[in-house]
């Protein structure tokens, strides 16, 4: 068969991902400090993984190809959880060491359960889903139960951990109107998802699509908050050590006059010889010019 537009949609928005994987791969090589910046590189090529893998199962010449495709895509999901719940704990700090670690195993026995499970993955439980207004077949399998629910379990656990953002982040949310956009819109397909997932509505998945959005808003957020940090420690700075301006001061130039002795000031004529009991000093954060006598 040839390729669909909805296919199309689905390399495109996962190749993006890997750029801007790779990308913050580069930021955080250079500052080591930020290490959320490594997980949400990690986060966004789990993800471009699991859409990769989700289009192989699409318009399949070979049935028995796509349950390989299938249990990939479904060992992935697990690992998309494990960097969500890092990248997230990084920034944030909002759940203990504890939870986190209990959480990552969880995951990963899940990972490792889909990987052996021979019983889930033949060609006897494979079904197709059409969605005809797109042209496309997709293959999928019957889980057994409790695959199933440890599969919605970490679903569902991953909406909570975007409930928890949400809760301790809803003032940056709506100070931010892209980043509150994203995170509606990806609930939002991901709840759709469950529903295509379960055959309650004839519609295809398009999570892919919103959590691109989401992760631009994200990235758009960290390198405003980076921003607006670096700004205040500056002028946190500036007001500690006036004497040493930083070279991206915001302030205006200003000349200042010290007096080392805490006597009145007298005024001073020009033409009168400075009184060495009285000296005064000028200070200028930028180019100080003289003139007298026509001499500059």
């Amino acid at each position: 068969m040839d390729i669909t537009l909805y296919q199309i949609s689905c390399y495109l928005v996962a190749t993006m991902l890997t750029f801007k994987a790779f990308y913050n791969l580069f930021l955080y090589y250079k500052n080591r400090n930020q290490i959320h910046l490594l997980h949400f590189a990690f986060l966004q090529i789990a993800y471009g993984l699991y859409i990769l893998f989700f289009t192989q199962t699409i318009n399949t010449t070979n049935p028995e190809e796509a349950l390989i495709w299938k249990r990939l895509e479904d060992i992935i999901l697990p690992i998309f959880g494990i960097f969500l719940i890092l990248f997230v704990n990084s920034y944030l700090k909002i759940f203990s060491t504890d939870f986190v670690y209990f959480y990552i195993l969880l995951n990963l026995l899940l990972s490792v359960a889909i990987l052996f499970d021979f019983n889930s993955y033949h060609i006897g439980l494979l079904h197709e889903k059409k969605i005809s207004s797109l042209g496309i077949i997709i293959y999928e399998t019957d889980q057994p139960v409790l695959v199933n629910y440890l599969y919605v379990s970490r679903i569902l656990t991953i909406f909570w951990i975007l409930f928890k953002v949400v809760t301790q982040f809803i003032h940056y949310l709506f100070k931010n109107l892209f980043l509150f956009i994203g995170f509606t819109l990806f609930c939002a397909n991901a709840l759709l998802d469950i529903l295509v997932t379960i055959n309650l509505i004839p519609l295809p998945y398009t999570s892919h699509f919103s959590f691109l959005i989401l992760s631009f808003s994200v990235d758009f957020f960290l390198k405003s908050n980076q921003f607006e940090k670096k700004s205040k420690e500056e002028f946190k700075q500036i007001l500690a050590s006036p004497k040493k301006p930083t070279a991206f001061s915001f302030l205006p130039k200003v000349k200042r006059i010290d007096m080392k002795t805490k006597r009145k000031i007298h005024p001073i004529k020009i033409n009168s010889p400075l009184s060495d009991k009285n000296p005064f000093f000028i200070r200028t954060l930028g180019n100080l010019e003289l003139e007298r006598g026509g001499i500059r």
